[in-house]
């Protein structure tokens, strides 16, 4: 009788940095993915589950840390409107596999006073 073999793939969510910045500034958001592949997208989406891509006021980058892949989200001039929670979703679309994770913004308003 033939052995057979399983090979299982593995992939997780290793951790999610949210943030709390004020208006104006940037705010750096980022998901970290582990596995055994490399995920063949990694995407944000708003709180209203828009995908951001294209979004002039952000910029998404992927690099890998060690044996996991990180995505970080960067929203530029921020806006109270901006807060909220945003979804970072890896997926490995040959196994039809995803791990979704989630990072809260909090936008503050800056504190002006007169004289």
């Amino acid at each position: 009788r033939e052995s057979e073999v399983f090979m299982l793939n593995v992939r997780f969510l290793v951790g999610v940095t949210g943030a709390t910045e004020t208006t104006g500034n940037t705010a750096t958001l980022s998901c970290t993915f582990g596995g055994d592949t490399k995920p063949t997208t990694m995407k944000w989406f708003d709180s209203s589950g828009a995908n951001v891509f294209g979004n002039v006021q952000m910029t998404i980058t992927e690099s890998i840390d060690g044996d996991n892949w990180v995505s970080v989200l960067k929203i530029f001039k921020l806006e109270l409107e901006n807060s909220g929670l945003y979804t970072c979703k890896a997926s490995w679309t040959t196994e039809n596999q995803e791990v979704v994770g989630s990072a809260k913004l909090m936008v503050l308003g800056r504190l002006s006073l007169q004289f």
